[in-house]
Parts: C-alpha cells; structure tokens; sequence
C-alpha cells in the first residue's frame, strides 16, 4: 500500500483488505511512516528546524514533522524523518526547497510496522499479532476521526 517512487526503497504493505487500505493510506488518517534519508551536504540545525514547521510545497505548507540528524558520514548527513503526510516525492521535494539533494531515501516504518532485516525484493507474511496491530490502529483511526468532526 502506499507507493514509494522509483529512487525509493523500503517498506510497501500489499493487502486484499480495502477498508484497512484505505484508512492506512488516505493522509487524513495521518499513519505515521518513519523515512532514513542520505543528503548530500552537512544540514544545517535550522533546516531541522523548518521541518517542526512545515515547508511550503506548491503554496501549501507540509504538516509539521520530526527530523533529526542520527549521523554525519564525511560531508553528508544521514537522518531520519517521520511523517504523516504522503504527498508525491514529499521528502525530496522538502529538502529541494531549503537546498540539498537527497542521495539515498528508504521507508523503514509505515503503520508501526519495521522492514527490519529484509534485504530489497525480500518480503514476508504478517503475522497475526501485526495485523491484529494494524486493525487496532485503524479503529483508533476512526474515533479519533468522528472526535475531531463532531
């Protein structure tokens, strides 16, 4: 579910189940996905920052969300982003905006669920218990959803 765009690896969820498809992926539900980004220059603590914010993107300003530094390797940064939007080619295009080119772009998360060993083209069934986790989410998804309109 989802879509990662050509230069993207990681995390896809491929289910039968149209109802949990849909509230995983429509950005009103906000699923949280957790990205690991490497850029091609050091970033700078306030283009962090901006990411707290939100970014302007075609005269909409992004959803704030969390980015933070895990290392440098030699004149680049390697960080990781969560979010909760999915808007097309999101990432790359915020870090465009403030000027860095995303060298390498890999979902790790999406909906709590880890790629965790799987090595790119590998996949694996969920197990009960994630499903379970996932079907959960998405009742909590709901109520909050009829909280907010009510």
């Amino acid at each position: 579910m989802g879509r990662l765009d050509y230069h993207t690896t990681g995390a896809l969820l491929i289910t039968n189940d149209g109802e949990l498809a849909y509230y995983l992926i429509h950005p009103r539900f906000q699923v949280k996905k957790v990205y690991r980004v490497l850029l091609n220059k050091v970033i700078r603590p306030i283009d962090l920052h901006h990411f707290q914010n939100g970014i302007d993107l075609d005269g909409r300003k992004t959803a704030p969300c969390k980015a933070k530094e895990l290392r440098r390797l030699a004149n680049r940064s390697y960080l990781e982003v969560e979010l909760h939007e999915g808007r097309n080619r999101q990432i790359r295009r915020m870090f465009e905006v403030l000027g860095y080119h995303v060298e390498e772009l890999h979902r790790k998360r999406f909906a709590g669920l880890d790629v965790g060993d799987l090595k790119e083209g590998e996949w694996r069934e969920l197990t009960p218990r994630e499903v379970r986790a996932l079907k959960q989410l998405v009742e909590e998804q709901k109520k909050q959803l009829l909280e907010r309109d009510s």
